[in-house]
């Protein structure tokens, strides 16, 4: 048995940055349920009015010669409660996982590990993620089993988002 390091470099995270109240974070490529996180977000402000959220992100991190993000763009253009940053530099990126109280990652991609999740409860975001691929283990927050196109995962994961707000 061989222990490695959780690899996140913690040291960025060690700063006074204050949570948003109702900051919700989506950190990943998306693909990876932006979409499922679109049908969930209408139900997520009915129930909790001041929630916001931050999507950061795209496939320019992987070295794309786009964002490949304009479908989801569209979905959330005319949300006022939404900032969709795409892609952004690593201290914004920590910035804003910094100041999320969730992260809210209804995920489609069976993960190897998922470092978004990771990173996010380095830096407080409690995680609401699917159980796809290794998020079962990495997620130490709430793991919403089951299919994550289904309208009763959205139902149950809308409302462990909510709860997490409510009561961080």
């Amino acid at each position: 048995l061989e222990v490695i390091d959780l690899p996140v470099r913690i040291d960025e995270y060690n700063q006074e940055i204050e949570k948003v109240p109702g900051r919700c974070i989506f950190n990943s490529v998306p693909d990876r349920g932006l979409g499922i996180l679109h049908a969930a977000w209408p139900l997520i402000r009915r129930d909790f009015p001041g929630a916001s959220l931050v999507i950061t992100s795209d496939y320019l991190l992987w070295g794309a010669d786009g964002p490949r993000n304009h479908k989801y763009r569209l979905m959330y253009f005319d949300q006022k409660d939404v900032d969709f940053l795409g892609a952004v530099n690593r201290k914004r990126l920590v910035e804003e996982q910094l100041k999320a109280q969730v992260l809210s990652y209804p995920c489609v991609y069976d993960e190897l590990f998922c470092i978004s999740a990771a990173e996010a409860q380095v830096a407080g975001a409690y995680p609401v993620t699917s159980a796809y691929g290794a998020l079962e283990t990495t997620n130490m927050g709430q793991v919403i089993y089951g299919n994550p196109t289904s309208p009763d995962w959205v139902d149950e994961f809308y409302n462990a988002v909510v709860e997490n707000l409510k009561y961080p």
